[in-house]
């Protein structure tokens, strides 16, 4: 296999944000923590083994996770070990793309587990256990329904409403037979299909994701961690309550986006008033807060909650309150001892815009690192190339 190399900057794929961040611009350098290499781990370690995090919690409602799920040692010795002071984990996620969607779904999920064997051989005094964090909470069904195999288009056409991670799987079968037809009966086909089929007879798309995550990648000790659970929204409790009453991420948002804007960068992901969805079967809708009768409404629904209601809501069912994307990575690094952060270019871009919020709630910002992209080139096509005169850039 002939590798080779092409700098980000010469791809025309990347915001001026994350080519600045990638090359530790001056301009950027105020948005985040720690630059992008090896030795600056030591110190996010020290700086996060400041903070409180329930260890013994957070391994046992992994453990109930899995609980139906056959999985390796490897894992199962990673969700012992985050019990110990000294593991922490590399981080990275997704949402519930069917059959696993795009390929960079993978790459991310690989170099999660890579970064982690790099960081145990530069320092293997301490643990370091790759987490997939399982998008379950989202709702935006036209972004996981489909995949692209060989120019053939695979879509799930069943829009059941509210977090994806709910839906039935029932009706996803079918699709199954679709890849069968495309992929054929080679030995590594007949493996994939078993372990699809195996997958998505599970109840619920979170159950199955969770299922061919672990299939692929349980014996290199990836740990699918499902942030949808009630154990770790009562962990969340006092900042969903800061969101309802005082709505400081919109405050800190707003105004780090004017920062990056008088510094030539354009914004990624807009904050909201509340950033916060309230979950209800079939139903994930936005929670506002309406001034003029002094209630707090959920969108296109009939709830309405006084400020007491909701707050008495939030503390007999945490379980309903739903992170958006501004909350979701503060949600995340809370409940994990993580350290670093792998993600796309949209992804680390939103991120950037967030570390006020980390500040105000004393959790530690990551290391954000992009996540590779590769180019797979056949033979046949890599001839081709070179007939017209081509490079590998063009």
């Amino acid at each position: 296999m002939d590798i080779q190399n092409i700098p980000f900057s010469q791809t025309q794929l990347f915001s001026k944000l994350i080519l600045d961040y990638i090359s530790q611009h001056e301009n950027v350098k105020s948005f985040y923590n720690y630059e992008i290499n090896i030795d600056a781990v030591e110190k996010i370690i020290t700086d996060k083994q400041k903070e409180i995090i329930d260890r013994k919690a957070l391994a046992e409602t992994i453990r109930n996770q899995y609980a139906d799920l056959e999985i390796s040692a490897y894992v199962s010795e990673n969700i012992t070990s985050l019990e110990n002071p000294n593991t922490f984990c590399i981080v990275t996620a997704h949402q519930l793309n069917i059959f696993g969607g795009p390929l960079y779904y993978i790459y991310k999920i690989a170099q999660t587990i890579s970064t982690c064997n790099q960081l145990k051989a530069k320092y293997p005094t301490y643990n370091f256990v790759p987490v997939y964090w399982s998008g379950s909470e989202d709702h935006d069904f036209e972004e996981i329904n489909h995949i692209h195999l060989f120019n053939k288009k695979i879509e799930w056409n069943d829009k059941q409403g509210g977090a994806t991670g709910e839906y039935s799987t029932q009706s996803i079968l079918p699709l199954i037979d679709e890849i069968k037809t495309i992929l054929g009966e080679s030995e590594y086909a007949n493996q994939l299909i078993e372990i699809y089929i195996n997958a998505y007879t599970q109840p619920t798309l979170t159950d199955a994701s969770k299922y061919l995550v672990n299939a692929l990648f349980g014996e290199y000790g990836l740990v699918v961690v499902d942030g949808n659970d009630i154990a770790f929204k009562k962990q969340f409790l006092e900042i969903i309550e800061d969101e309802l009453l005082q709505q400081n991420s919109f405050k800190l948002v707003t105004e780090q986006l004017k920062q990056l804007e008088s510094n030539g960068y354009k914004q990624q992901a807009f904050p909201r008033e509340i950033n916060l969805f309230y979950l209800s079967k079939n139903s994930r809708e936005r929670i506002e807060f309406n001034a003029l009768i002094s209630q707090y409404e959920v969108l296109n629904t009939q709830y309405s909650f006084t400020k007491d209601e909701i707050l008495t809501e939030l503390e007999n069912h945490p379980e309903r309150f739903s992170p958006n994307v501004i909350l979701r990575p503060l949600f995340q690094q809370k409940i994990l001892p993580s350290l670093v952060y792998i993600g796309g270019a949209g992804e680390l871009s939103y991120w950037l815009q967030l570390k006020p919020i980390f500040e105000l709630h004393k959790v530690n910002f990551p290391q954000l690192i992009l996540r590779n992209s590769a180019l797979l080139i056949n033979e046949n096509t890599s001839k081709k190339i070179d007939k017209l005169g081509f490079q590998i850039q063009d």
